[in-house]
């Protein structure tokens, strides 16, 4: 599994409620979206590889997004990545 926890763009505020998602950055295979994560209150996720479909080598580059959304002053609900990162 692939475990760690999800901050702001301030890198200190941790974020609560953010979908992340995990795909291999070599061969393009994506998780199901029922093999995603939602952060807790820590903003700690952990998502199972196993689920991967074609699984993964040695050296493949393993891409996780955390995404939030808001409501901004127009009532508009937007999507916001808060974290990239290639493994």
């Amino acid at each position: 599994p692939i475990a760690g926890r999800v901050f702001d763009l301030d890198g200190s505020t941790v974020i609560s409620g953010a979908i992340v998602t995990a795909h291999n950055g070599t061969t393009q295979a994506s998780l199901p979206t029922n093999a995603e994560s939602t952060t807790n209150s820590v903003g700690e996720y952990t998502i199972d590889m196993a689920n991967l479909p074609g699984g993964y080598s040695n050296g493949d580059a393993i891409v996780v997004e955390a995404y939030t959304t808001y409501t901004d002053n127009y009532n508009t609900e937007i999507s916001k990545m808060v974290q990239y990162s290639r493994q």
